[in-house]
């Protein structure tokens, strides 16, 4: 498949038999750890990558997100290269390549306790810096997200946008977006059950003018070697 790049450079590239696909998109092994995301032609464009998450993403190069090299057009939707090249941003995203990491089995609610919090740390500072960038975080969940070395990461970020609201409303509405995140991640853990439902949801209740979530937590858990331990009492 021929495909410009953000740049305008026209590649091609040998997709081969889809590894796995979603709702949106298909996923292709290019070469070693190398992939390629493309997307259904009905995906909508909220569902795909835009240029500027694109760079947003590149410039702050987060160890806690997914990192994704570059996106593609395929040739036939650019009828003007020139404007692809001076305005990226105008254009749907048609694929991009990133690199594939190889998830690890973590059951979270048994994890030492500053396993969790340093990771709740990190993602709320990733939440904060979002915010800067007036990025509206949307779709964070367990399928989007995967255990790798120490860290959580978060992948499939194509649903954020950059949008023109009140800082304070994105900052409450991307703190509660990672609080319902680590919701789901509690209630998928192995070790989950029914009954920790509602002391899950008390772990992760705050209140609405909480500047640093991870600080409120860590209190709840001070006296907690596991968050397990923490749900059982």
């Amino acid at each position: 498949m021929k495909y410009y790049n953000s740049k305008g450079e026209l590649v091609d590239i040998l997709e081969g038999i889809p590894e796995n696909h979603g709702s949106c998109s298909s996923i292709y092994k290019l070469k070693g750890e190398l992939y390629l995301k493309k997307y259904f032609q009905y995906t909508s464009h909220r569902c795909r990558m835009n240029y500027t998450m694109f760079k947003i993403l590149k410039e702050i190069s987060s160890p806690f997100t997914n990192q994704v090299l570059e996106l593609y057009y395929e040739v036939e939707n650019v009828k003007d290269r020139m404007k692809l090249i001076k305005h990226p941003d105008n254009f749907l995203t048609d694929a991009y390549t990133f690199l594939y990491l190889q998830e690890e089995f973590r059951d979270i609610l048994l994890e030492q306790t500053d396993y969790f919090l340093y990771n709740l740390q990190c993602l709320d500072e990733l939440m904060h810096v979002f915010t800067e960038y007036k990025v509206w975080v949307r779709d964070l969940k367990r399928l989007n997200t995967l255990f790798y070395d120490d860290r959580i990461v978060l992948i499939d970020l194509d649903c954020c946008k950059v949008i023109e609201q009140d800082y304070e409303l994105i900052r409450v509405w991307n703190r509660n977006q990672l609080l319902n995140l680590f919701v789901d991640l509690f209630f998928s853990c192995k070790s989950y059950s029914p009954h920790y439902g509602k002391e899950i949801k008390d772990l992760f209740t705050l209140n609405e003018d909480s500047l640093c979530i991870s600080n409120d937590i860590s209190k709840k858990l001070v006296n907690y070697k596991r968050p397990i331990d923490f749900i059982r009492r």
